[in-house]
């Protein structure tokens, strides 16, 4: 077979080889030879090594018998763990191949066979796995792999994280691979300099009695094995001598304390410290100055530890002396603050300390943890303040915890939180080593306490302060610190890489200029004369190139600006070039778009341009337009000059155009940002690098930061968690004064308004201040102005952390409007938590044109919307809204009224679920709505909300989807029915297309097989928006040549849900039966509120009607809580008339409550609920309301054109709203055909009674109960038949109630539109019970919760379809 052969051409070409290997003949009648030898199968079934041994042994049989052995045999196998390392290994092996004359150049495959021989069989799959075809491949290949050299990164992690292990068993080594450990992490490393590398880094690494050791001993070592075993030596002598100077010092303290019982058998005891076995002069605790205190009782445990330990060193702390014990204290003078101050290095105490005196002058924040000192005694720490402490030309910032202990009172204690952030830390025998330089100590060891600090465990474990600290419950997050140096990651790159000269891109001094490749194109300019003086700079300028001296077209003056670190900026005042310079549309990248998309990476990196227009040429036609003079000189500028109106645009777009992916500029700032491991940013940053470089652009050496998890952008810090506000930004907050005038308050807010998405509720925050802004209104500086700019600095001082968007998650999006301002906030919910992304409110600038809530939260809506459009576009989003119409309106997107279709077609765009959320639940946006002040003004400004005009989309890719789908299914359904080709159809393309008229002419349409009638009327009819049968059926009959349909077009549209649902239907109302009205008044009631409103101001007026006389009870009300309710209906109602049988209220929310309810059935009325829109409702009260609205307007109308200066409507309604009932209820009803007022007391009102002054009725009443009982009766009675006989004369007084069978499935009529295009039916519900002509119905698929009652008019029966 073929593989047969393949093998038999392998194993030949092994044979040449070996032969090769063994300098013998390799022609082929030797290897025919060698081949016929070998066993049967040997090509077929065994593997490399066995084949190639069986074919080695046959060569030593055959030539090599009476020959020596060839000295590559001698070579063991290479074991990683018993052979050492792979490069020696190799280095011998090579030794052995030049002994038996094994070229590179002759027998190179000959050394790969054998290099596999030898290598074992792990090397083997080393080889494979790398697909070495030569000699020097495979040997790259294991050394790559069994090197057991540790990468760069990797050492620094680990150097990170080892510890010293002190104890005699594990000294060595320990030592030993601190020691590898950081030769590793050195950069720049020879052979030669190992031994004085490895000494000094351990120098910052060991502590106590070890360190002193090397430090003696630092240039008598000869080697790093004399280095290991001498300290190794000191290490055990010195822990064996600790052990039994322990076993002495007991053995003593035991004779003490009986050497110095009294004559009553007691131990002599210590005035001072109350321990016993040492007097009052001998204590310790005297001699330190600590107070006389009973220290066996109260922190005895924790004091007597710390005394034993002065003399035992510590072991993590370096400040020991090199010739005692006892601790030395590193007391040194530095700058706090700009104050010279006695300093105490500290290595043991994790934090810095100062007494709360020394810095009383100082801002400070409060914390709250405890602390335990040398004093032996806790104390709390309540406040700290951030400090700068100078260390030669350097300053370090540093948290000072203040405290009250006597310790600090003439020292500040600096900890590990400064020394962490120093190169280098040592104590010598005179002083101490910060930073390289030198300090002398200033006292001697006898006047000075050692004050280590060890914080007590509190709500967590808090060692080192700059990591994280609990300030109040509240983070606060680090500030950004670099990750690695600038250097290590330039020389990860380079070993990568190789040396591509990155370090010409960044910087050496302020006239190291890049020159950017790209040049500016023309500028056309009106050209003007300016000749004015300019000054300072000028020279600086011409030595970095940015002008050169020369005649310019147009002159201007030369402003500085001194900068915050010192330097000059040149800037020129261009305003009249500015005018004539031309409009260049190109945007500038917005700030928060910018903050979002940094957030959320791994690794960052921040890089800033030097004098970044300077940096930019002018295009050679562009030279000698712009220019400046000084001192009888012009000078042009040769780059884009600082001042420019173009020139931020124009540098944007060269940088947005050179920017390779991940790195993005603001302005002259850079930000790259790496999602993933550390070796991808470090390509990340070489790219980025490179493209600087290509460009020759400078950034600068000491602003950029090429590598770290935390970063200052912006005025913001950010991290992959999210972004706060920076801690510069937090300072300049801090400093922030109240200004004294209205320029000072506009800068103020200038300087707020940048983070006002960190504070909830910022407008309501500016409220008093920005009133002051007003026209005429005089610049006051209240106390409440004070306390909104002393809550408004500590809100934003309070870093809280905007998270950053997790994809994972759906956005929520929480709106509110009110007639004062809208507010809204960004959310998503991870892990059952919510966490904020953005806050968002804004003040309706004008207020007095009145708006209605479905306008006000739908421009809520359309405003969040388009202010975060870059957040929302491409995500799911829940959108919580507390305005249940407007949600159904938008999740509908209706066409009633103009402005709300344009904003939902606007909307479309998005993917957005509409949930709604009870007003009570949507507090946070509620309340950042409510914040915003109200605003004097005229009728409110459109320019926010346009008239966005609908915009209907088509996908040219869905359409092509769908025809191309349909092309195969009319292919394979005409290929199974055979369609006939007949003189009127021809086949194209595969498809048999019929001839089809219509009033345009004829066309080709497809022939619709019968198999696909029903699926093509279904699309049809859904592609054109769900018409009628006869317009489906002809739209049918227009696409395609088919025949038969129509049936098919009617079933389907009767089953279609959706025409079901939206289509109007005509429904038989039954016949009306008369309303049960009882014969004797305030028997049954009628009630409802209704609500006035005038300006801000809301009036509501409470009525019933009694449904026997129809008289009116009209009454205001204060509010409508059930309270108010309750106490107007028993004080005007039940305590004048009595009480009722039965009052029938609608469905509003405030009669519906449940102490309302008890309060009613304590007195034994029946309270019913009903719907207005069915002819059983509380329809009576509805008129009634009617009336009342148009009396009131008549009557005031007549009030104010009878008045000079009449009172308003409100008060108006308050005073005569009971003379509006009497009126009422003095007219004739034109049901009972009597006043209500005669029904309900039997007699007249005497309202506008004109009678004979002979008639005795005028002055006598005839009353009697049994006169009133029949009259009742036959009121009523009466006004039942009248209702009756008026509904007979109705068109449906004929139709007969239908009946419905449980379980039924129907549609109910929309009891909610909000808009023309709203669905006139709504359901399907499943029907549970059937009284009469009233129905109970439930949701199709809800199983739970009451029935829903409505009459049989409302429904109309649901065909299911398919």
């Amino acid at each position: 077979t073929v593989e047969d052969i393949i093998q038999r051409g392998i194993i030949r070409t092994r044979i040449v080889t070996l032969l090769e290997v063994n300098c013998l003949p390799t022609d082929p009648t030797a290897v025919e030879e060698i081949f016929l030898k070998l066993p049967q199968g040997t090509a077929s079934t065994l593997s490399d090594t066995k084949s190639i041994k069986i074919i080695e042994s046959i060569i030593k049989d055959t030539y090599l018998k009476s020959t020596m052995p060839a000295n590559w045999e001698n070579q063991e196998t290479f074991n990683e763990e018993g052979s050492g390392s792979i490069a020696a290994w190799i280095e011998s092996l090579e030794l052995r191949f030049r002994l038996d004359n094994l070229t590179k150049e002759e027998h190179d495959q000959g050394r790969l066979i054998i290099l596999q021989l030898k290598v074992g069989t792990e090397g083997r799959n080393v080889i494979n796995e790398a697909g070495a075809k030569t000699y020097t491949t495979a040997k790259e290949a294991l050394l790559e792999r069994f090197d057991g050299k540790v990468s760069i990164e990797t050492a620094v992690m680990k150097l990170s994280m080892a510890r010293i292990d002190y104890s005699i068993a594990n000294f060595g080594n320990s030592l030993k691979m601190m020691g590898d450990l950081i030769w590793e992490t050195t950069l720049n490393r020879t052979s030669s300099s190992r031994l004085n590398v490895v000494s000094q880094g351990l120098v910052t690494k060991l502590s106590g009695h070890v360190q002193r050791r090397l430090m003696d001993r630092l240039g008598f070592y000869k080697s790093l094995k004399d280095l290991y075993v001498d300290l190794e030596f000191h290490n055990q002598l010195f822990v064996e001598s600790q052990g039994n100077r322990r076993q002495q010092f007991q053995k003593k303290s035991i004779n003490r304390v009986d050497s110095f019982n009294g004559s009553k058998g007691e131990p002599l005891r210590c005035h001072h410290c109350n321990f016993p076995g040492h007097k009052k002069a001998q204590c310790r605790r005297f001699l330190s100055g600590l107070p006389k205190k009973d220290y066996t009782i109260q922190n005895s445990s924790n004091s007597q530890n710390s005394f034993n330990k002065l003399d035992v060193p510590k072991s993590t702390c370096s400040i020991v002396s090199p010739k005692s014990s006892s601790l030395l204290p590193a007391i040194v003078n530095l700058k706090i603050n700009g104050i010279t101050s006695k300093c105490l290095i500290d290595s043991g105490s994790a934090i810095s300390l100062a007494h709360y005196e020394n810095m009383k002058d100082i801002d400070k924040e409060s914390c709250e943890f405890k602390i335990l000192g040398a004093t032996g005694t806790e104390e709390v720490v309540k406040s700290f303040c951030n400090s700068s402490i100078m260390v030669g030309d350097i300053s370090v910032g540093v948290p000072l915890c203040l405290s009250k202990s006597r310790v600090v009172r003439d020292k500040t204690i600096l900890g590990m939180d400064f020394i962490s952030q120093l190169k280098s830390t040592m104590i010598m025998k005179n002083g101490v080593v910060l930073n390289d330089h030198f300090f002398p100590f200033l006292e001697p060891v006898s006047e000075t306490l050692s004050a280590s600090i060890d914080i007590a465990l509190e709500r967590q474990p808090v060692r080192y302060l700059r990591d994280t600290i609990n300030i109040n419950s509240v983070e606060i997050p680090p500030s950004a610190e670099k990750k690695l140096s600038n250097e290590t990651i330039l020389k990860m790159i380079e070993d990568r890489f190789g040396n591509e000269d990155l370090v010409s891109v960044f910087s050496k001094d302020k006239t190291d200029l890049g020159h950017c490749t790209i040049t500016i194109p023309y500028i056309k300019f009106d050209y003007r004369r300016m000749m004015e003086q300019a000054e300072t700079v000028i020279q600086e300028m011409l030595d970095s190139g940015t002008i050169e001296e020369g005649s310019a077209k147009m002159l201007h003056n030369l402003i500085p600006v001194r900068k915050k670190d010192g330097t000059i900026r040149p800037t020129t005042d261009m305003r009249r070039s500015n005018d004539a310079a031309p409009y260049i549309d190109y945007p500038v990248h917005r700030v928060d778009e910018a903050i979002h998309d940094a957030v959320g990476g791994d690794f960052y990196m921040l890089c800033d341009l030097v004098s970044s227009y300077h940096q930019f040429r002018l295009h050679k036609d562009n030279v000698g337009d712009i220019g400046i003079y000084f001192n009888s000189k012009t000078y042009r500028y040769l780059t884009l000059p600082q001042g420019f109106r173009l020139s931020p645009q124009l540098m944007q777009e060269i940088l947005d155009s050179l920017a390779p992916e991940g790195l993005r500029w603001y302005y002259d700032d850079g930000i790259l940002k790496t999602v993933g491991s550390l070796n991808t940013h470090i390509e990340n940053v070489r790219r980025v690098l490179l493209m600087l470089k290509k460009a020759q652009l400078k950034v600068s050496w000491t602003k950029s930061t090429l590598c770290s998890d935390t970063i200052n952008y912006l005025g913001h810090t950010i991290s992959k968690q999210g972004f706060s506000l920076s801690e510069s930004g937090s300072r300049a907050i801090e400093r922030l004064k109240p200004p004294s005038n209205v320029n000072e308050v506009r800068a103020m807010l200038g300087a707020v308004s940048f983070y006002c998405q960190f504070v909830p509720e910022f407008a309501k925050l500016l409220s008093p201040i920005t009133r002051l802004l007003k026209k005429d209104v005089p610049f006051s500086w209240c106390n409440k102005c004070q306390y909104a700019f002393d809550k408004l600095k500590k809100g934003l001082c309070s870093r809280e952390l905007l998270y950053a968007e997790d994809k994972n998650f759906p956005l929520e999006v929480y709106t509110d409007a009110c007639l004062t301002g809208y507010g809204g906030y960004l959310a998503q919910t991870v892990d059952g938590k919510k966490r904020v992304l953005r806050y968002w409110s804004k003040k309706r600038t004008h207020i007095k044109r009145k708006r209605d809530a479905m306008y006000l939260e739908g421009m809520a809506v359309i405003l969040f919307s388009r202010r975060h459009l870059n957040l929302l576009m491409g995500t799911r989003i829940i959108w919580h809204l507390d305005n249940l119409p407007l949600m159904k309106y938008f999740s509908k997107k209706l066409d009633h009224h103009p402005q709300l279709s344009a904003w939902a077609t606007e909307l479309a765009i998005l993917d957005i679920e509409w949930k709604y959320i009870p007003g009570p639940s949507n507090i946070l946006a509620d309340s950042l709505s409510r914040t915003c002040v109200e605003s004097d003004g005229e009728e409110e400004s459109t320019s926010d909300v346009d008239e966005v005009s609908a915009v209907c989309t088509i996908s040219k890719e869905e359409v092509e989807e769908k025809y191309d789908m349909w092309s195969r299914k009319l292919k394979e359904a005409q290929s199974l029915e055979k369609i006939v080709i007949s003189e009127n159809r021809v086949m194209l393309n595969g498809l048999v297309l019929g001839k089809v008229k219509n009033n345009l002419g004829e066309k080709l349409c497809p022939v619709l097989p019968k198999s696909l009638h029903k699926e093509a009327v279904q699309l049809v009819h859904v592609e054109l928006g769900h018409p009628g049968v006869q317009r489906t059926y002809l739209s049918l009959l227009d696409r395609f040549d088919t025949e038969a349909i129509l049936n098919t077009v009617r079933e389907v549209i009767l089953q279609c849900s959706v025409c079901q649902i939206s289509k109007p239907s005509k429904i038989d109302h039954p016949k009306f039966e008369a309303v049960d009205i009882p014969s004797r008044p305030f028997t049954a009631l009628a009630g409802d509120i209704w609500q006035y409103r005038y300006k801000n101001e809301i009036l509501s007026v409470l009525n019933f009607v009694d449904l026997t006389s129809r008289m009116w009870f009209p009454f205001c009300i204060p509010n409508e809580s059930s309270q108010a309710i309750g106490e107007t209906m028993i004080r005007e109602l039940f305590a004048k008339f009595g009480f009722p049988h039965t009052i029938r209220f609608d469905r509003q929310t405030s009669l519906r409550s449940t102490a309302l309810k008890s309060l009613l059935s304590s007195f034994g009325i029946n309270v019913e609920y009903s719907s207005t829109q069915h002819h059983t409702g509380n329809s009576i009260i509805e008129r009634a309301f009617r009336t009342l609205k148009q009396l009131l307007k008549s009557t005031y109308n007549e009030y104010v054109t009878s008045q000079k200066s009449p009172i308003s409507e409100m008060e108006y309604i308050i005073n005569n709203i009971s003379q509006i009932g009497l009126k009422y209820n003095s007219t004739i009803n034109t049901t009972t055909g009597v006043s209500p007022f005669s029904v309900f007391f039997m007699r007249d009102s005497r309202l506008a009674s004109f009678k004979p002054v002979m008639d005795c009725d005028n002055h006598t009443s005839f009353y009697s109960t049994t006169s009133a009982l029949s009259t009742w009766k036959r009121i009523s009675t009466d006004s039942m038949e009248n209702r009756k006989e008026k509904n007979g004369m109705l068109a449906n007084a004929k139709v007969d109630c239908p009946s419905y069978s449980i379980g039924d499935l129907v549609l109910l009529k929309n009891p909610s539109t909000t808009s023309k295009l709203d669905t006139p039916f709504v359901g399907p519900f499943r029907i549970t019970c059937q009284m009469d002509q009233h129905l109970f119905l439930k949701p199709q698929e809800n199983v739970k919760g009451r029935p829903r009652k409505v009459h049989v008019s409302q429904v109309k029966p649901f065909f299911k379809g398919e």
